[in-house]
């Protein structure tokens, strides 16, 4: 019961913070909340990215839900990914840079509409709960015109953690 309650807590202040922008309520020490929990990694990330994503979608040439993923002692690699996500070993790979993704997502610019505004406000949010809490950022894609993409890094255990999503590039 106890984990639960503090779970329920991170989650609460995860969310809060990356609505607010206010990064001192998201903690990056694995004994922060109680020094006998265990590292933040695995289900208690993904745990918190779900409500952080919910309703917010992935624009491309068509719009897709991002979906947390997390798996145990697992290299950060296109190989691993690629294995342990079930994609075909013939699809087409590359890595690309976490940053470039989310600076193109996540700055809210003039032209956008209030919509379009807020869902850049809330990408800036998730990112930065990912430089919190994950290390070794990197999007994975794989496959062409139907791109599997993968935001991760490493989680505190050794394991790799974000988000897969589509995108559609004609």
């Amino acid at each position: 019961m106890r984990l639960h309650t503090i779970v329920l807590l991170t989650l609460c202040l995860a969310a809060t913070a990356c609505a607010t922008g206010d990064e001192s309520a998201i903690s990056t020490d694995a004994g922060a909340a109680d020094a006998g929990t265990a590292e933040r990694c695995g289900d208690l990330l993904t745990t918190e990215l779900v409500p952080l994503v919910e309703g917010l979608l992935y624009t491309s040439e068509s719009d897709f839900p991002l979906t947390p993923v997390s798996w145990a002692s697992a290299a950060l690699d296109l190989e691993a990914v690629r294995a342990l996500a079930g994609i075909d070993a013939s699809a087409a790979a590359e890595t690309r840079d976490f940053d470039a993704l989310f600076d193109h997502i996540a700055v809210p610019q003039e032209w956008m509409d209030e919509g379009q505004k807020a869902a850049a406000e809330r990408y800036a949010g998730l990112r930065r709960w990912m430089e919190a809490n994950l290390t070794g950022l990197r999007v994975l894609r794989f496959g062409t015109v139907r791109i599997e993409l993968f935001i991760v890094g490493q989680d505190g255990c050794g394991g790799v953690a974000g988000l897969r999503t589509v995108s559609i590039e004609t």
